[in-house]
């Protein structure tokens, strides 16, 4: 399946479409799909370096360096970004977490559930906004960190967390005591109800259970989300909420990386003059739920008959297009399982693979410009169906 995420040059929304749902044929390897992406490419007249990055699973054969797709993309644009999944990631933190409850086969068992309900909190949250189909680029790093810092304050002894932050040694003497350690609300009331029926080597058990869970959550984490990743600590130039904080090295450093991003008739000087401008521009009314409706709304900001930014909403909205998370796929995945495999099993891959593509396209249908021949296709269709 090959699908591309691009700004809607009418509605100015960044939105993800279907190119096409093409069959591997031979072994799935990451050149035979890498060939099947060019050539869709090709067919398209999208030239490579119009690809800012690549949205996958954490697959090797996707985001190998050497063999994967994403080495055989880079060597066609060094400057293609791999967009990291940081939702499986946090899911895969939250499994792995959690099997530590076979540790815990003993009369704590009630007291370790009511522990894990508030622990897992943290992860359920970001997996659901790291779901969402609109771009969470510009937040990705805040979030994570975030994520980081929530689970560090409940054991890391805070002189240590504000010394070294969420990189923090986590040898034990840079830990909690058992009696400090944050266990959640509905744990530390059981404790209190129930402590005189306990052994307080049964206690000693589940403390250092808890302060374990903690620990392999953390160095899981912080070994695979891309907490140290410049494209997404820059991304965050793009959120209104830093407009007085942010700097343009920022904005510079995409367009260097990206330099497709500058249209060759502008210069950074311009840019720099407009992002200037912009921190300077009060935007409150411009402020929308979804980051590409605000941008869009940016660009509509006119000084008499002139729009006020004619470059900076342009770069901000096709930054947006750099995948936070593989969801996006994930959805069009489970549609095909749900349509072809459960419910439609002798539907052929060509129809899937239109009505996926038309499915995936922004706005209503019947608003889209068809050809005559598309026209002409759909009302024999049409009379050949009335026939059946």
């Amino acid at each position: 399946m090959k699908m591309t995420t691009c700004v809607n040059p009418d509605t100015l929304e960044v939105s993800s479409e279907i190119l096409s749902i093409p069959i591997c044929e031979g072994s799935s390897t990451g050149e035979n799909i890498f060939n099947l992406i060019e050539a869709e490419f090709k067919a398209h007249k999208i030239p490579w370096e119009n690809c800012l990055a690549l949205g996958a699973d954490n697959a090797p054969v996707m985001v190998g360096r050497d063999k994967g797709v994403y080495g055989h993309m880079s060597r066609k644009n060094p400057s293609i970004f791999m967009s990291e999944e940081s939702a499986s990631t946090s899911a895969t933190a939250k499994e792995k977490t959690g099997r530590l409850k076979k540790l815990f086969a003993s009369r704590t068992n009630q007291l370790i559930c009511k522990f894990l309900v508030d622990a897992l909190e943290p992860f359920d949250a970001i997996n659901t906004e790291l779901q969402s189909d609109a771009s969470k680029i510009h937040v990705l790093q805040q979030r994570l960190e975030k994520l980081i810092k929530q689970l560090m304050v409940k054991f890391v002894q805070p002189a240590v967390f504000q010394r070294d932050g969420i990189f923090a040694n986590l040898e034990k003497e840079n830990l909690r005591q058992s009696s400090d350690i944050i266990i959640g609300k509905a744990a530390a009331e059981f404790i209190a109800q129930e402590k005189s029926k306990m052994k307080e080597s049964r206690l000693s058990e589940f403390f250092d259970a808890a302060r374990d869970f903690y620990v392999t959550s953390i160095t899981y984490l912080r070994a695979k989300l891309p907490l140290k990743n410049d494209v997404y600590s820059h991304a965050a130039v793009i959120n209104p909420a830093n407009q007085l904080t942010c700097q343009f090295q920022s904005v510079e450093f995409f367009i260097k990386r990206f330099p497709v991003l500058l249209p060759p008739n502008a210069s950074l000087h311009d840019l720099q003059l407009e992002f200037a401008t912009y921190q300077c521009t009060d935007i409150a009314s411009c402020i929308e739920e979804r980051m590409d409706k605000t941008w869009a709304s940016i660009s509509r900001l006119t000084e008499g008959q002139e729009p006020i930014f004619k470059l900076l909403p342009q770069v901000m909205l096709h930054l947006l297009t750099i995948p936070h998370s593989s969801a996006h796929c994930e959805r069009i995945f489970s549609l095909v399982r749900k349509n072809h495999s459960e419910f439609r099993s002798r539907l052929e891959n060509s129809t899937m693979e239109a009505l996926l593509i038309a499915k995936s396209r922004p706005g209503s249908a019947g608003d889209r410009d068809y050809s005559k021949e598309e026209l002409s296709e759909l009302k024999s269709a049409y009379h050949r169906s009335l026939k059946n």
